[in-house]
């Protein structure tokens, strides 16, 4: 009599004589956003693996840098369920990052990023008649996007630069200035620009504008041309647009396609504005002031006055944001001074100027390792005040520095020049 065995028992009956085997993870692919980043510049790295035997772990190691990641369970040098990390160098020398792939039986392979971490050097990208720059402060990559008067809109990175045609294209750059410029990035790995929003004067009326969605129509704004030269800021709280100007603050949905009007207490002149996980800040001629809802309601830090600029750092790993800002020294004085605060505007730290006074500064930023950037000058806790080598030579006035999310930092001199504290061009 015939016997039929089934496939199920005649793999068995192989894996019993020692004939079947599994194997264990292999890494397929692996990616980094920059092979050649500059000290300071976070980049994205990634692998790609599979096996017989999952759930797959990751182990990140890596000297000469420090390792940034959104999830809670990541420590570098355990394992964990993040086959992508962030990593920032801070320095030239020993700098190496490797991930080791564990399958459920333990099975492991390990496989070394090649990264070779380059000086900072500063160059200049734009000689003369830059206007404007802009970034998307949410995201953890990416650039800016910089105005240059009669000429299309350009997006700066490290490994970039990528020309819009919209700018020229669109507006009349002598009879419809542009007062600010923002920019909205898509979240893949890469963080393509998806949105430029900008806010310009047409016939002495402000409007609101995108390029990148289906409605590229101008807004109209409820403000009026009395005064509004001072709209300093935009910023992107999920599909709310803010502007800031020197009778208010207003919003914009992008979904319901309305603005909201100023209300008490930020119906006054707007400075600066900084949003960070959903919470917009706001700098103000009475101080500075804080909503969590939306807008529906608003705190103000104590003890704070007049705010020029407001910035702020966003520590990923701890999920905490500390606030910088531009106040007066005291209330009424024509004197300011840059403090330290924590979200809720408890005081921690008041860092002050740098060694000399640097009135013609416009604006504060942070880099990815919670440097604050006053013009060409940074501050640490640690450190102080002090500007990196380099930078001595930076020709006229800084008026404003603008750190990308990837890192690299942008200068903008009196006489319309754009540089750059980042990459030396191949």
């Amino acid at each position: 009599m015939r016997r039929i065995v089934s496939r199920a028992a005649m793999l068995a009956l192989i894996c019993l004589a020692g004939a079947c085997s599994s194997s264990g993870p292999d890494i397929s692919s692996i990616t980094i956003t920059d092979p050649h980043p500059v000290v300071g510049q976070r980049v994205l790295l990634r692998v790609v693996a599979q096996s017989d035997n999952p759930p797959l772990r990751y182990i990140w190691n890596g000297s000469g840098g420090v390792f940034q990641s959104t999830a809670d369970d990541f420590h570098a040098g355990e394992s964990t369920d993040q086959y992508s990390v962030y990593w920032v160098p801070t320095s030239t020398s020993n700098s190496r990052v490797s991930c080791t792939v564990i399958d459920n039986e333990d099975e492991e392979e390990t496989l070394d990023f090649s990264i070779k971490v380059r000086e900072r050097t500063l160059e200049t990208l734009v000689d003369a008649d830059f206007v404007l720059m802009g970034k998307d402060s949410r995201v953890l990559l990416g650039g800016i996007i910089a105005g240059v008067k009669n000429q299309d809109f350009t997006y700066y990175t490290a490994t970039d630069t990528i020309d819009f045609d919209w700018g020229k294209s669109y507006f009349d750059w002598d009879l419809n200035p542009l007062s600010t410029l923002m920019m909205t990035s898509s979240t893949s790995y890469y963080y393509s620009v998806s949105y430029v929003w900008a806010v310009y004067q047409e016939s002495g009326d402000w409007k609101l504008v995108s390029h990148g969605s289906s409605d590229t129509t101008a807004i109209d704004t409820p403000f009026s041309d009395d005064g509004v030269n001072s709209v300093t800021k935009t910023g992107a709280n999920g599909t709310r647009i803010w502007v800031g100007t020197d009778k208010g603050l207003y919003g914009y949905s992008t979904s319901s396609k309305d603005w909201i009007d100023p209300v008490d207490p930020v119906n006054q002149s707007i400075k600066d504005i900084y949003i960070a996980n959903d919470c917009v800040y706001v700098a103000t001629e009475a101080g500075i002031y804080y909503s969590e809802d939306n807008g529906g309601t608003w705190r103000k830090f104590d003890g704070t006055g007049d705010t020029k600029a407001i910035t702020g750092y966003n520590d990923i790993n701890l999920e905490t944001v500390t606030i910088y800002a531009l106040t007066e020294e005291s209330a009424g004085s024509a004197t300011y001074t840059i403090r330290c605060f924590n979200s809720a505007g408890t005081l921690l730290s008041e860092p002050g100027y740098p060694p000399d006074s640097y009135s013609w500064i416009e604006g504060l930023d942070t880099d990815p390792l919670g440097n604050l950037w006053f013009g060409k000058w940074t501050w640490n806790a640690s450190t102080g005040w002090d500007y990196p080598e380099g930078m001595d030579d930076t020709g006229d006035h800084i008026v404003r520095s603008l750190v990308s999310p990837e890192g690299l930092v942008y200068l903008q001199t009196t006489s319309g020049v754009l540089k750059v504290w980042g990459k030396q061009e191949d």
